[in-house]
């Protein structure tokens, strides 16, 4: 498969698949883990999971569209990397089976972050091949705690790296490195107490395709094998208000139930009956402001785990992610949710004729409804130092129906 249709792809799957199909582990775990013999080229087809060829691709592409600001930088992350926050590993394990022995696979366990909102978990897989059969490699990392408590992706934040290697102009025969790297979070906030440290579980399983499986099927791979890291990491357990308030606004009563300001996240939990009437949930925007000075200007609260879905059966609460590490300090804070909109209201055609009108880039509607960027888009992009998806979402939030009010909530920090 050329980039680009990888890449349009993963942009259309982003756009049309992952808002309501996040929980894939099952399907993903079907699909990999059945070893197929290298010699006999076999292999599976992912055609009928084009979700969970997402999650399985992921960490291959070092750029794309969709996921083109988490790939180049998580700002909570960021803030943790520059306070001496992540722990590194630099731990080496190969992968162990007859069809990773043919490329000496090896993964590294880079570094891991953890508070009550994300663990984060880095890793670098390498291998070698001659040059003529264009290895691809593909990963999934699964993470559960010391008790064997499986940990969610927390998404759209989670996932990213990049990688490349198996080809050359040089003799077909001769032994080319190559090599992927991944970021991906797991949502903490299931987790209970407030350990110095967290004992956790990291299975990578990783699966390649090469030019002679793609000839034959574009989604062909073998899988590979598979590695387990198990490794402790410093938990802080952020600060918590869980002091329930409720304003209506515009006929639309919003209760915020619960605050978790952790170092490089903060999670809010929102309980609202929802007035759209649609399978899509409706998107929030806020702004946040501690001592009356903004500190996250108004932005959509992006909905983390299984894509905003009810906390519970009973209770029409989702949980909402900030992506920026606030600070966690004294003071009065105030969050101001301004708007309700509709997911999926706005067309993609009006989508892609705004982003050319106002900023010069290109893009098409592809089959399904999603929106592609080809190579030259993004380097347009970056030269006009255009963030997509921070455009993308802000012509989406003005071409969207939805509820214009003023839910305004105050509170302070617990010492």
């Amino acid at each position: 498969m050329d980039d680009q249709r990888l890449k349009q792809l993963l942009t259309e799957i982003a756009e049309t698949e992952v808002g309501n199909e996040m929980d894939l582990f099952p399907k993903i775990h079907d699909a990999i883990t059945t070893p197929i013999a290298p010699r006999a080229r076999q292999a599976f087809s992912l055609a009928k999971l084009a979700a969970a060829v997402l999650l399985v691709i992921l960490t291959t592409v070092a750029a794309y569209a969709f996921y083109q600001e988490i790939i180049g930088g998580d700002p909570g992350l960021d803030a943790m990397n520059e306070a001496n926050r992540i722990t590194y590993y630099d731990i080496s394990q190969p992968i162990v089976s007859d069809a990773g022995e043919e490329y000496s696979l090896v993964v590294k366990l880079d570094y891991a972050f953890a508070d009550a909102n994300r663990i984060t978990a880095a890793y670098t897989v390498t291998g070698a091949a001659p040059a003529s059969h264009q290895v691809q490699l593909f990963t999934n990392p699964t993470l559960t705690d010391d008790q064997g408590t499986p940990l969610m992706w927390l998404l759209p934040i989670g996932g990213g790296g990049g990688g490349g290697g198996g080809g050359s102009d040089v003799d077909p025969n001769a032994p080319v490195p190559f090599t992927t790297s991944a970021v991906q979070n797991f949502d903490a906030s299931m987790l209970e107490g407030a350990p110095e440290s967290l004992n956790l579980n990291l299975r990578v399983e990783v699966a390649f395709s090469t030019a002679e499986l793609r000839a034959d099927d574009p989604f062909g791979m073998i899988f590979a094998g598979q590695t387990l890291f198990e490794f402790s990491v410093p938990f802080n357990p952020g600060v918590v208000m869980d002091s329930a308030q409720t304003v209506e606004s515009e006929g639309v009563e919003v209760t915020l139930q619960k605050v978790v300001i952790a170092p490089s996240l903060t999670r809010l939990e929102v309980c609202f009956d929802d007035p759209a009437s649609g399978e899509q949930p409706s998107i929030l925007f806020g702004i946040v402001s501690l001592d009356g000075a903004v500190i996250v200007p108004e932005m959509h609260f992006t909905q983390s785990g299984q894509n905003g879905s009810l906390l519970a059966p009973d209770q029409p609460c989702r949980s909402l992610i900030l992506t920026q590490a606030l600070p966690q300090q004294d003071g009065e804070w105030e969050i101001v949710i301004t708007r309700l909109n509709v997911d999926g209201s706005e067309t993609a055609d009006e989508v892609v004729r705004l982003l050319e009108e106002r900023y010069g880039i290109t893009a098409e509607v592809l089959e399904g409804g999603g929106i592609g960027f080809d190579t030259a888009a993004s380097e347009m992009a970056a030269e006009l130092g255009v963030n997509i998806t921070q455009a993308l979402d802000e012509i989406r939030a003005e071409l969207q129906d939805g509820v214009e009010g003023n839910w305004t909530f105050r509170f302070t920090l617990p010492e």
